[in-house]
């Protein structure tokens, strides 16, 4: 195992106390004070960030010598920690520890399910697929004699339609159109040479309008309807198996929109994919979070959405190359096909395996794991750990039987962590997805806007994943979404008729923007740690629900600006949702370097012992305003005494 050993040293300081009264001999028993029990403990974090809880109340464990008739206790050192900490198990963190913290296999493994990233480039695929022409030429029948060809200085004569008038059937009566039947030779305007979107191909003009942008509601009404049920596949059988299946579905479903040539096969198409998305979403998610070591699940989180970023980059730059939405469609099932076979170097989850009594399995990757990692040296008797780790969680399993969305809001831990993953993700998305529809008016070209925003989108990351090292994880998401609302009621309030002030709301919506970006990096951790594993796919579904839920009523919201008169209203509606949504992530309790629940019990435990009413009364502030009241009392209560 490759883990720092650093030279040979106590790490507590010891105090001279003296003898006890009433011992004969005059030895001195020498203990360890508060404060450097205290020292000892930043000490240990600060030479290395394996060493976890149970390692720290391993110093207090001493042995007893005596020399000279002195009593002195021996500390154990930085070296007998490691060892202590390395051969204790008592879950799958534990085990994650003893096969590197991360190991080769680990951070190869996490590299390559983050490129499943490559699969949200259909979730932006209708920025490219639904872009408008500038109007349509066709022959003008009415001109013509006899239905023969009217010349007019050497060219056929046809007429030229902008595309803002055929956005209603009865507007295109007025220029002798019909969808039904669009006449011969209809040829398609395009900015850019080559471009071609499903508007062309499928004829969506006059009364079929609506139809690009329903194809994109029922896109996300797909991630929508069967969030619940891809939650409960991959906490009953699961993360692995349904990441594969998902992948292959998209995969055949990408495919399929290439050669689609009709809305209704469009349209259906699209919503399966919609689907089998959500369901390789929330499965890949939670298998990175579950392989990811304690300490570092938010850094984990965190990069990951760097991936997020580069796909954007790539498709940006794909559509760009190839302005045919049929070519650009090619593109994304070619980074499909590449995606699936990935999965088969992640093996399933060592804490759901372990939930569902299969320490064989266990046994087995670990093994294989080891001699990947060149770790040679792992317990002999780790066979027999397993199954008294297994039969102990499995016997609880049989208490509560298989878990289904109720169990979401069932207990008063989970319920309230359910309502609030559920509120701060759609709040999130919702100002997220309006604010990029709101800056997407500024730019001109829609391939360099595409691509800035993606480019754009590695500053939040970075920021929140420095923030990881120096924060919690709560702290750093709480005051991500807090400046974002700030900024966002700020920019409401800015008027837009002079330039300099329409340039400055813009930099604010912009950062306003980036620092939500950041959130959602923080967000996806959180999640996963506040969860037990029984139900962690299930809590991660309902999450999702909140977000696509936030996407659907984006251009709403975003439509508030322009459509009233009053243009900063959709900022100070997303600013107050964005303080709303700070709110309840300071109710979460704090999930930094814990280890991953694994049971309701559990989960409740710890929800009742880091709960916002026991937080309120241990902080700083209560405690003055407690002693306060009760100084005022006391002063009070003397003064009734002398008057």
């Amino acid at each position: 195992m490759s883990t720092m050993r650093p030279r040979k040293f106590s790490l507590m300081e010891l105090q001279v106390l003296p003898p006890e009264k009433g011992r004969r001999s005059s030895s001195a028993q020498y203990l360890p004070s508060p404060e450097s029990i205290e020292r000892s403990k930043n000490a240990a974090r600060r030479l290395s960030a394996s060493i976890s809880e149970s390692a720290i109340t391993a110093l207090r464990r001493t042995s007893l010598t005596v020399r000279n008739n002195v009593s002195i206790i021996l500390l154990p050192t930085i070296d007998e920690v490691f060892e202590r900490e390395r051969t204790e198990l008592h879950d799958a963190d534990d085990l994650l520890r003893l096969l590197g913290n991360p190991g080769r296999f680990q951070l190869i493994q996490y590299m390559l399910l983050c490129l499943q990233f490559l699969a949200y480039m259909s979730d932006f695929s209708p920025v490219f697929f639904n872009l408008q022409p500038l109007g349509i030429t066709y022959p003008n029948r009415s001109l013509l004699d006899d239905g023969g060809e009217q010349e007019f200085g050497g060219n056929t004569t046809v007429m030229f339609v902008p595309f803002a008038q055929l956005k209603s059937a009865r507007s295109c009566q007025g220029f002798g159109l019909d969808s039904s039947n669009l006449p011969l030779g209809l040829q398609y305007v395009y900015p850019v040479a080559g471009q071609r979107s499903i508007i062309a191909d499928m004829n969506l003009i006059c009364g079929r309008m609506w139809i690009p942008s329903f194809g994109t509601v029922i896109y996300f009404l797909g991630h929508i309807l069967i969030s619940p049920f891809t939650g409960w596949v991959a906490d009953s059988y699961g993360r692995r198996p349904l990441l594969l299946g998902s992948n292959l579905m998209c995969t055949l479903l990408c495919i399929g929109i290439v050669f689609s040539r009709d809305h209704i096969s469009y349209l259906i198409l699209r919503f399966f994919h919609g689907v089998f998305r959500q369901g390789m979403n929330s499965a890949f998610w939670v298998l990175i979070m579950e392989w990811a070591p304690p300490q570092r699940r938010a850094t984990w989180a965190t990069s990951a959405w760097m991936f997020f970023a580069f796909t954007l980059v790539i498709e940006g730059v794909a559509a760009l190359l190839l302005p045919n939405w049929h070519h650009l469609q090619i593109f994304i099932t070619c980074a499909n096909v590449f995606a699936v076979p990935l999965i088969w170097f992640a093996p399933e989850s060592l804490k759901w395996l372990l939930l569902r009594n299969r320490p064989q399995e266990i046994l087995q990757i670990c093994q294989q794991i080891a001699k990947f990692n060149r770790i040679n040296d792992l317990p002999a008797d780790l066979g027999d750990t397993l199954d008294k780790m297994a039969k102990k969680y499995d016997e609880t399993q049989r208490k509560v039987g298989n878990y289904t969305l109720a169990d979401c809001f069932r207990t008063p831990y989970i319920r309230m962590a359910t309502f609030l993953c559920y509120s701060i993700s759609l709040t999130n998305t919702l100002a997220y997805f309006a604010m990029t529809l709101i800056l997407s008016e500024i730019f001109g070209d829609v391939y360099i806007n595409f691509i800035v925003s993606g480019v754009l989108e590695f500053v939040p990351r970075i920021v929140a994943l420095g923030c990881t090292f120096r924060l919690t994880n709560r702290t750093a998401f709480a005051i991500c979404v807090l400046i974002s609302s700030v900024l966002t009621v700020v920019s409401g309030l800015i008027p837009i008729v002079p330039v300099a002030a329409a340039i400055t709301q813009t930099v604010f919506v912009q950062i306003a923007r980036m620092c939500l970006s950041g959130a959602a990096s923080l967000n996806y951790a959180m999640t996963s740690e506040l969860y037990p594993t029984v139900i962690r796919n299930l809590g991660y579904s309902v999450m999702s629900v909140g977000l696509r839920t936030g996407f659907m009523l984006a251009p709403a919201v975003a439509a508030l600006g322009t459509e009233t008169s009053f243009h900063g209203g959709s900022l100070l509606l997303m600013g107050f949702l964005a303080l709303l949504s700070a709110i309840g992530i300071f109710i979460l309790p704090e999930t930094t370097a814990m280890k991953l629940l694994a049971t309701v019990e559990e989960a409740e435990a710890f929800g009742a012992e880091n709960s916002i009413r026991k937080r309120m009364r241990s902080s700083v502030f209560f405690r003055k305003l407690v002693r306060s009241k009760s100084l005022t009392g006391k002063t009070l209560e003397g003064m009734d005494r002398s008057s």
